[in-house]
């Protein structure tokens, strides 16, 4: 009788490369032949790297046929260790536009041409939630006298200076925001969604 055991990571972020772990073993009275582990990688999940190196990488399945001391079998009670890699894409579509969270589900298998009297531990899967963190958008406005694009001690800045954000949210969403620099020139959009954003100033001026 064999089983599988999967752990990962509680939580991640676009883009990331996160860590599972499969543990697998024969809990079974005799010797375990054909063993295949199988993991199954959700869509925008890419394979990176794995210990053992797998004998199979088609598309989003990853298979293992050569666990075990003796490669393909486990000996009663032997059990081991795979160390799987995977890269998050960095896609709008595993998040709620709302939230700007997610969840991808992992899924591993174990079998054995050996028959088994119970199978219930043959899969198991983990669960990661996915989040972004909102970015913010910030600079200042001072009257460049030299036109060097760089803030010198005797340049002033420029209060009262209206700032635009324009561009395209993660989602494609179009994004439109202005404020006005504060008394030392100062700027900020917040709570922004991933995204192409462009800034652009009412007073001829420099922005840093």
């Amino acid at each position: 009788n064999v089983g599988i055991l999967k752990f990962g990571p509680e939580a991640a972020g676009l883009g990331d490369v996160i860590s599972y772990t499969l543990h697998y073993r024969n809990s079974g009275n005799e010797v375990a032949q054909g063993v295949r582990i199988t993991d199954t990688l959700p869509m925008s999940v890419s394979f990176v790297s794995a210990i053992p190196a797998p004998t199979l990488v088609d598309g989003q399945t990853i298979v293992w046929e050569n666990v075990g001391q003796t490669p393909g079998e486990l000996a009663v009670n032997e059990s081991g260790i795979i160390t799987l890699g995977v890269r998050i894409s960095v896609t709008s579509s595993l998040l709620d536009p709302a939230t700007l969270r997610g969840t991808i589900l992992n899924a591993a298998q174990i079998s054995t041409l050996t028959p088994e009297t119970d199978g219930e531990d043959n899969q198991n899967d983990w669960s990661t939630d996915l989040f972004v963190a909102p970015a913010r958008i910030m600079g200042y406005v001072w009257l460049d006298s030299n036109a060097n694009v760089v803030w010198e001690n005797s340049e002033k800045p420029i209060a009262g200076v209206l700032v635009t954000l324009s561009g395209s949210d993660f989602f494609s969403a179009t994004v439109l925001m202005t404020t006005t620099t504060d008394s030392n020139g100062y700027y900020s959009f917040g709570n922004l969604k991933p995204g192409s954003y462009n800034i652009s100033e009412g007073t001829r001026a420099y922005i840093r």
